[in-house]
């Protein structure tokens, strides 16, 4: 409020200050034309005088013509050598005195002398006064003009409007002030709360503009923050459940063995091996989820084919495929080569088939295309599809969508979330779509090589 007072009362004040200024500037400007006229018509017509041997008679009517052209004074001088004005009328006396410069400027024509609050104009004339002292002297016709100044009344009127602008700006910078610092302080409040852990908290918006702008990001980033504190729950646990249900059929058939209740050791040994590989592949996971987030992995690029990488891949996930009974099947004949750690590219595929055995019904197609600047990797299945309202966040870090998979394998939602993470470290993006009932195809994008 003191700042935009402030600007208001400069304002007035340069205001004020440019127009007293230029004011007086043009008050000047106008003396000094009004006395260079005077002076050619006065100086003319004492030199007529003269001629007719009648200057004594108009030198009286000089002062008299000088009041009807509204100067504050007129009159026949004499300018000395030495610069001193004299006048030739008894009962007036001026104080004046010409510089060297401005004596010989006399003689080629007028001279304006800017004095104070007033203009003093002389010029030469012709004329000779007959009888006295100044018998014989070179003369010169001097007019004085006063530089009308602005008046006290208006200088008064100055101030007052200048009072009511400022009055005026008090009440508006009042009405902005609030304006401005009441959503600041509710946006403050309210971060302050969802800070303190209360992610229900929302701010009041009103209106389109920057402030309200403001409180339309703090209301989205408190709902971020409580949909990511529930999806950190349901992958805490998804991965609890996870590692729970390994670890019990781990350690109840190693107590079996250990008493000697199991009859056949080896598919006891095998359900141990295949849990344990579960718990290796998860945390596995979740190591590579931790390196990925802290920058901590390197990438060895070099130019692969992505098609023929695909095909490996593929044929790789074929038997657990088959054991699933789903069709795995890779299509695409073009070439498609790409700059990329073909290990990394390698998780990516195996992560994306992976996830489609999950809710696949009974096919999987690995479908590689080539754009005009990027290689096109499509995964897709004829599951049931996922949700519209969770298609947006299915890559997301421990997302966890609502829809049960039909083979509840690994399903702590972090086999996405790195295959985000690694295409977008080579240069790629991924995408997701889908639609309930009609399957869905997972796209990863990686820039062609050149």
């Amino acid at each position: 409020m003191l700042a935009l007072v402030g600007v208001a009362l400069a304002a007035v004040v340069l205001v004020g200050a440019g127009v007293l200024f230029f004011t007086q500037i043009g008050a000047r400007a106008s003396a000094r034309s009004r006395v260079l006229d005077q002076l050619e018509v006065l100086a003319e017509l004492t030199d007529n005088a003269n001629s007719d041997g009648t200057i004594d008679r108009v030198q009286p009517a000089i002062g008299r013509l000088g009041e009807a052209f509204d100067a504050s004074d007129a009159d026949i001088v004499v300018v000395t050598d030495r610069g001193r004005v004299v006048t030739t009328t008894p009962d007036r006396r001026k104080q004046i005195n010409l510089s060297p410069l401005e004596v010989d400027a006399l003689d080629d024509g007028p001279v304006l002398i800017d004095g104070r609050g007033e203009v003093i104009g002389l010029t030469r004339i012709t004329a000779r006064i007959g009888r006295g002292p100044l018998a014989d002297q070179p003369l010169a016709i001097l007019v004085s003009r006063e530089v009308v100044s602005v008046s006290s009344s208006a200088r008064w009127w100055f101030l007052a409007s200048a009072a009511g602008v400022l009055l005026l700006s008090l009440a508006v910078a009042r009405w902005l002030a609030d304006r401005f610092t009441r959503p600041l302080l509710q946006i403050e409040m309210a971060t302050a709360r969802i800070a303190a852990g209360d992610l229900q908290t929302r701010v009041e918006v009103d209106g389109d503009d920057e402030l309200a702008a403001l409180g339309n990001a703090v209301n989205r980033m408190a709902t971020d923050l409580g949909r990511s504190r529930a999806v950190e729950q349901e992958f805490l646990m998804s991965v609890s459940h996870d590692l729970r249900t390994p670890l019990t059929a781990i350690n109840g058939y190693a107590e079996a063995l250990t008493d000697g209740a199991v009859d056949d050791p080896v598919a006891a040994g095998t359900v141990i091996a295949a849990n344990a590989q579960r718990l290796s592949r998860l945390v596995g996971d979740l190591l590579d989820l931790a390196r990925l987030n802290a920058r901590q992995f390197r990438l060895e690029p070099q130019l692969i084919d992505l098609t023929e990488l695909a095909a490996i891949v593929v044929e790789d996930h074929s038997p657990r495929a088959t054991g699933l009974g789903v069709a795995l099947e890779a299509s695409g004949n073009v070439r498609a080569p790409v700059m990329a750690d073909p290990d990394r590219v390698a998780q990516v595929v195996g992560n994306l088939i992976d996830n489609a055995l999950k809710f696949a019904d009974s096919r999987i197609e690995v479908r590689v295309e080539v754009g005009d600047h990027e290689a096109l990797l499509s995964v897709i299945d004829d599951g049931p599809g996922i949700p519209q309202q969770d298609v947006p966040f299915v890559f997301e870090r421990l997302y966890v969508t609502r829809l049960k998979p039909l083979r509840a394998e690994n399903s702590s939602g972090l086999g996405l979330a790195i295959v985000k993470e690694l295409a977008g470290a080579m240069g790629g993006t991924v995408s997701a779509e889908s639609h309930n009932g009609l399957g869905t195809t997972m796209r990863v994008r990686l820039p062609l090589a050149h």
